[in-house]
């Protein structure tokens, strides 16, 4: 059973979940620590304002989620590019040559 450990199976994996993880740490942060300062005597009133700010920055992670997914993953990030670009076709510039034809 000794199977030989592949790291970059791994390391691609912890890249494209590092960043999902960031995204759904950060954004409810604000909000929990005004509840935390709440619990440790703030004043509602001071915190009012901000708190219903911060409780609404909390929804801004599902919607940044499909983003990051797709920024984070290659193959959908090729997959999106192809999308993104398929009413263009690419088009090749070459050189045009011309002959003079010298009359005798």
């Amino acid at each position: 059973m000794k199977q030989q450990f592949q790291w970059r199976r791994y390391r691609i994996m912890t890249m494209q979940v590092l960043p999902i993880s960031c995204v759904f740490l950060i954004f409810p942060f604000p909000y929990v620590i005004v509840v935390l300062l709440q619990l440790c005597g703030l004043s509602a009133s001071i915190g009012g304002a901000f708190l219903s700010i911060a409780r609404f920055s909390s929804y801004y992670a599902l919607l940044i989620f499909p983003i990051i997914a797709v920024g984070s993953s290659a193959e959908l990030r090729q997959k999106f590019k192809k999308i993104l670009l398929f009413g263009r076709q690419e088009r090749a510039i070459a050189p045009t040559m011309t002959f003079n034809q010298q009359m005798m």
